[in-house]
């Protein structure tokens, strides 16, 4: 299947959602619900979220300095809101924000594997600090119907537990190498024999930096939950903190699946299924969303898409 194949039909399956979705709501309180969001609720939100996200360009810095890659914080942060802009509107979302944050990384110097290694350790902590965030507003709410979000979080977190002791704690990396030459057994690959060689890299990561972006990573999704509580008080939805707390970490998981542009559609229809069982009527939750997806994706998206207007602007005076 081409690319421009697998992109109409990710737009198409976004728009046959948020139209299923539409068709089952009433527009006109979704518009007013919008309208009567609380600023005073809505100006911190975005302030917050703004913090979060210099968080993780930090993050990213401080992987990029472990693999000595030259990048200002200032460079960290437009790199990662620049991402963020190409994420909102490319087909492939994430995946192609990923690509797009290596080729930043690489282009300068050319260190092809510093900046896998530096996507790589950027996207296993965020992940990481998202489901323990959630996992632990969950065992405090312990809310009932929501086994299979919740095996999907503990399986995750499994999974890149496993591979953080199989990569970081593997300092030999003799496990590596023995489950390498077991796969050359069954097929011989040299693409795979590299990505494995880059692999060995992030084995050489202190142990302390690990603990410092672990918890780098979870105050960023802290801050956030406190974004995505302040958003549902300017609604006046009657949903508690905690509840927030694990839900917002189930729905970003369901939008990571890539089966939509940008989450769209998945997005809605997560908190209308998760909020619908605290009270929320599927106007308000589907309003809830935009606002979600307005402030935490699309502002500092275009904020990133003026850094790079800007980058771009520039190159064009200096040829």
């Amino acid at each position: 299947m081409s690319r421009r194949t697998w992109a109409i039909i990710r737009f198409a399956v976004a728009i046959a959602i948020i139209f299923f979705l539409v068709t089952k709501i009433n527009v006109t309180d979704v518009v007013n619900s919008i309208l009567s969001a609380k600023l005073h609720y809505v100006i911190p939100s975005i302030i917050l979220n703004l913090l979060a996200w210099y968080i993780a360009s930090y993050m990213l810095k401080f992987i990029s300095d472990i693999e000595k890659l030259s990048i200002s914080t200032f460079q960290a942060v437009e790199i990662t809101l620049s991402t963020l802009f190409y994420s909102l509107f490319l087909p492939a979302g994430n995946l192609a924000g990923g690509l797009i944050k290596f080729y930043k990384l690489s282009r300068n110097e050319n260190k092809l594997t510093g900046a896998f290694v530096t996507v790589a350790l950027d996207r296993v902590f965020g992940t990481v600090g998202l489901c323990i965030v959630g996992l632990f507003f969950w065992m405090i709410s312990f809310p009932d119907d929501t086994s299979l979000f919740v095996l999907s979080m503990v399986i995750l977190l499994l999974g890149l537990s496993c591979f953080c002791a199989l990569i970081f704690f593997n300092r030999g990396q003799r496990i590596t190498n023995w489950l390498l030459g077991l796969a050359n057994k069954v097929y011989f690959s040299p693409k795979l024999n590299k990505f494995i060689s880059s692999l060995s890299e992030l084995g050489k990561v202190p142990f302390s930096s690990l603990i410092l972006l672990v918890v780098a990573s979870i105050v960023m999704h802290l801050i956030n939950v406190v974004v995505f509580y302040s958003l549902l008080l300017s609604l006046d939805l009657d949903v508690s903190f905690v509840t927030v707390g694990w839900i917002r970490s189930v729905v970003i998981m369901i939008t990571i699946i890539p089966i939509t542009i940008s989450g769209l559609g998945l997005r809605e229809g997560a908190f209308i299924l998760l909020l619908g069982a605290f009270g929320v009527s599927d106007s308000n939750a589907f309003a809830y969303s935009l606002l979600i997806f307005a402030v935490t994706q699309v502002l500092p998206g275009l904020l990133g898409g003026l850094f790079e207007a800007r980058t771009l602007i520039a190159k064009g005076y200096t040829q």
